[in-house]
């Protein structure tokens, strides 16, 4: 990267002294660490990153430019899975499978209606409202009869082992459906929960990526290749949250003004 400003916030972020409230306030160059955009307690870079309301929009629209980033290049491996992105299990029945998959396919689905995929509409268990749950995307092989649920986090990458509560929150999260799946289609195939975790700051636990991207025919140089080419965009994504949290405080300090 060239010298720019870009480049000094990321580095700041990679450093931990980006110049957030809870930093300013720890320096005692703030009079407070909370958040002028939604009033948090403290505005670190965890929370402009993942959690702050105001910047919603910017955190959904980071996780799905690089989801779509993942899932393109997946669909494109060379073990030929067919990847259904953004598709409810209340949707499921949609995915038209080939033709000798097809009956088995369309039982399943009909039997994944049953109410008892239906929890409370406090969906906090992570086993409420099942049928209503939208994994980032499915990928079928049919001719293995293989599936798999999986999911993309962009996640806040503040310890060593961050990841793994991430991975087993998700994991958990759909394993009524995978268990589901298998009772209803039967022997012989496979479903599987594939969980693919990238810190805001481009950090990733390189074993389960090179094991998840095997499965999809991508080792050696080509997952080398994308690696790089997410991690890129992760920090491109991460620096387009902080303009976004700039431009945001222009816009709040010039309506305080008024």
């Amino acid at each position: 990267m060239k010298t720019s400003a870009c480049k000094r916030r990321v580095l700041q972020s990679l450093a931990g002294v980006f110049p957030c409230n809870a930093v300013l306030f720890k320096w005692k160059l703030a009079d407070s660490p909370a958040c002028l955009l939604c009033r948090g307690a403290s505005e670190s870079l965890a929370h402009i990153q993942c959690y702050c309301p105001a910047l919603i929009d910017a955190k959904i629209r980071a996780h799905h430019n690089l989801a779509a980033k993942l899932w393109g290049r997946l669909a494109k491996a060379p073990s030929r899975w067919e990847i259904h992105r953004e598709v409810s299990v209340a949707s499921l029945s949609c995915v038209e499978a080939p033709l000798d998959c097809r009956d088995t396919w369309q039982r399943t689905c009909d039997e994944l209606a049953e109410s008892d995929l239906e929890g409370p509409e406090d969906d906090s268990d992570l086993c409420a409202g099942l049928f209503r749950k939208r994994p980032d995307a499915f990928a079928f092989r049919w001719g293995s009869k293989s599936v798999m649920i999986l999911e993309y986090t962009r996640g806040y990458d503040w310890r060593p082992d961050w990841h793994r509560d991430t991975d087993r929150y998700k994991t958990e999260r759909y394993l009524r459906l995978r268990d589901k799946l298998l009772r209803c289609l039967g022997d012989g195939w496979s479903v599987e929960i594939v969980t693919f975790t990238l810190g805001v700051r481009g950090s990733y636990e390189e074993g389960s990526w090179t094991s998840h991207l095997a499965k999809f025919g991508l080792t050696g140089i080509k997952a080398a290749v994308l690696m790089q080419d997410l991690v890129t965009s992760c920090l491109h994504e991460h620096d387009e949250m902080l303009v976004t949290r700039a431009a945001a405080l222009r816009n709040h300090n010039a309506n305080s003004q008024v």
